[in-house]
């Protein structure tokens, strides 16, 4: 049996379409089971687990022997802030299924591309923290280390402004290369691992296409025969606004954070050995904002 960990976000709702398209018995776990059952009709077996609470993980736990970390709470707040989901929560949980013994048979650990790169952000020490944790554990285990979703990255923070001719907002001057990935090729990533079995290894996932994301922007301008429009806050500016925020909601000033600190740097990666290793393709930006374009324009808004 494998459970399921985050099922209500982006990565985690396609992480379920594409396992239950192929017969694999899935649990749900969530704060908010009434909730996810409506998202998710076609999944019987769904139970609350709160994970910075340690009494609530035994249901969810019972029969399975494999799981698929797929949280974070980079925007969260109070009881739900990322020191305690993506920091306290994360090393709890992995604490829990190392004293279950023999029981958990494979850990799937869904991370973030290059987390040691950028260690003045919590979020990013978060990450490398459990992933540490994970491979000090004893538990079997393979961890994925995807880039930003393309469909938020690209088509909801930057296509969908192009595509009802709006003035696309940088925070930053976007002039570096980004790394991107599709959550299919993440979801179809995990179905392989599960099918291979533990990796004992830490696998990026990232495009291989290294474009900035003004020149993401561009291309979407182009295909449409538009003119860009594009209004950008510079790196300094967005780290002051982070630092007030922080006082207003610290959810949003992590994510400011990171954007003017990611500003600075080349974030692609090479993943070639991660597609090879499994016999996948990685999804293209150009494929991806044809496909994102397409959608639009059939009345689909569902990349």
């Amino acid at each position: 049996m494998v459970l399921l960990i985050g099922a209500s976000g982006l990565l985690g709702t396609e992480i379920v379409r594409n396992l239950t398209s192929k017969g694999v018995e899935l649990k749900l776990s969530t704060r908010n089971p009434q909730k996810l059952a409506k998202e998710q009709p076609g999944v019987d077996r769904i139970h609350y687990l709160d994970i910075t609470r340690p009494d609530t993980y035994s249901t969810s736990f019972s029969g399975v022997d494999t799981v698929i970390i797929s949280i974070h709470s980079l925007f969260g707040i109070g009881e739900n802030s990322s020191p305690k989901v993506d920091g306290k929560g994360l090393i709890q949980l992995i604490n829990y299924m190392a004293s279950l013994g023999n029981q958990i048979k494979h850990v799937v650990l869904i991370s973030i591309l290059n987390p040691e790169k950028f260690l003045e952000i919590e979020f990013f020490r978060y990450k490398l923290e459990a992933e540490r944790k994970l491979i000090s554990s004893g538990l079997p285990f393979s961890i994925v280390q995807p880039a930003a979703f393309m469909e938020l990255h690209i088509a909801e923070l930057m296509g969908k402004d192009v595509l009802n001719n709006r003035k696309v907002k940088l925070m930053g001057n976007g002039n570096l290369p980004c790394g991107f990935v599709s959550i299919k090729d993440v979801a179809q990533l995990i179905e392989q691992i599960l099918n291979h079995g533990p990796t004992y290894s830490r696998m990026p996932m990232c495009s291989p296409d290294k474009l900035s994301r003004r020149e993401v922007i561009e291309k979407y301008a182009e295909k449409l025969g538009v003119k860009s429009n594009v209004f950008a806050l510079k790196p300094g500016t967005v780290l002051k606004l982070s630092s007030i925020m922080r006082f207003f909601h610290p959810g949003l000033a992590r994510m400011m954070q990171m954007a003017g600190t990611m500003d600075s740097a080349d974030t692609t990666e090479d993943a070639a050995s991660t597609y090879n290793r499994f016999q996948l393709e990685p999804t293209r930006i150009d494929e991806f904002i044809d496909s994102h374009i397409l959608n639009y324009r059939r009345g689909n808004f569902r990349v």
